[in-house]
């Protein structure tokens, strides 16, 4: 079973063991190693995660992705491919996992436009997940962000969140459709 993050230290006591991690797809200039921490602090809290599932994307995918092989080797490690642009390197990264690790790669099938293609890998990603980890760019909700869409699938889902923000504003968890009930961590 997997511990999330409590109200005041960022756990809440409820057990989850599908864990799925979206985030922004890149890291301003200058501040790759501080959002690199914040993804690792998060994923480590997490104990027991019997299947991490991640999205093949550049930047919180990828360090999610790695850092969950290292700290979950017991676990299940589901990484989603998009049909359209990804991270092929995370991809071989999770290839050549399989020899020591619970591996599975999922490559969603074509779709006929990019965003098309993301929304799908974002449902996959989201189907069964019992929390979603989010690492928006900002906490300010954005429209046109993959990280925002898979956020929007879980509350539609009734799957809790915990938001963490990798521009510094504060995390916070939240549970029910209306996301109404948001705990800062």
């Amino acid at each position: 079973m997997c511990l999330l993050l409590s109200e005041r230290s960022g756990r809440t006591g409820e057990r989850v063991t599908v864990v799925a991690v979206t985030g922004a797809r890149g890291f301003r200039t200058g501040e790759a190693d501080r959002a690199v921490a914040i993804v690792r602090r998060t994923l480590t809290a997490l104990e027991g995660v019997t299947e991490l599932r991640t999205g093949a994307q550049y930047g919180v995918d990828t360090a999610a992705g790695e850092i969950g092989l290292s700290a979950f080797p017991k676990a299940k490690h589901v990484c989603i491919v998009p049909s359209a642009g990804h991270n092929a390197g995370v991809v071989d990264a999770f290839e050549a996992a399989k020899a020591m690790r619970d591996v599975q790669i999922i490559r969603m099938p074509d779709e006929p436009d990019d965003a098309k293609a993301y929304r799908a890998r974002n449902l996959a990603m989201t189907d069964g997940a019992e929390m979603v980890l989010a690492f928006p760019s900002t906490g300010e909700e954005v429209t046109r962000s993959g990280t925002w869409m898979t956020v929007r699938m879980a509350r539609s889902k009734d799957i809790p969140l915990v938001i963490v923000p990798l521009d510094g504003a504060d995390p916070w968890v939240e549970k029910g459709k209306d996301g109404s009930r948001r705990i800062h961590a």
